[in-house]
């Protein structure tokens, strides 16, 4: 796991985290969704949808446990990932920390960033709801799923 910083500011609502890319807990969705509705073409959401979701995109759901020892699905989220990397994107959980956030890193490592890179750049810039934690996407074993894959990315 990477050292971060004590505590992050809270970031609620729909976050930034690199070109093409934004990050969102599933209740702030739709107040923010007309901020960033023309620099999205798929929503990802990585939970149960429990709330509506903007219809005038498609939205991709696959949902899976949130679960400190990694996630048991990584390597067909690490494949969503790859298929998504080329598109403007908004990945989505109930949190917006750690479903979305192994997502948001996941599509940062196709699209050339390093494991360590694509971690912490989640950390710093994906959205950050939680009260009890003190950084954005904060799950040890997604972290460690993710930085565990190989660099350069094998052909």
């Amino acid at each position: 796991s990477l050292t971060t910083p004590q505590v992050n500011a809270m970031r609620p609502g729909i976050q930034w985290v690199s070109d093409g890319l934004y990050q969102s807990a599933l209740a702030h969705v739709l107040p923010g969704w007309s901020a960033v509705r023309d620099s999205v073409d798929v929503i990802a959401l990585m939970a149960s949808p429990a709330e509506p979701l903007p219809s005038d995109v498609p939205v991709v759901v696959f949902p899976i446990d949130d679960n400190v020892a990694g996630s048991d699905r990584f390597a067909q989220v690490l494949l969503l990932a790859k298929m998504l990397a080329p598109y403007r994107i908004l990945t989505v959980c109930h949190m917006g920390e750690n479903r979305s956030g192994l997502l948001s890193a996941l599509i940062l490592y196709w699209r050339g960033e390093t494991p360590t890179q694509a971690v912490a750049n989640v950390i710093l810039n994906g959205s950050h709801n939680s009260l009890t934690q003190p950084t954005s996407f904060w799950n040890p074993g997604f972290q460690r799923q993710v930085l565990a894959l190989p660099f350069p990315i094998p052909a």
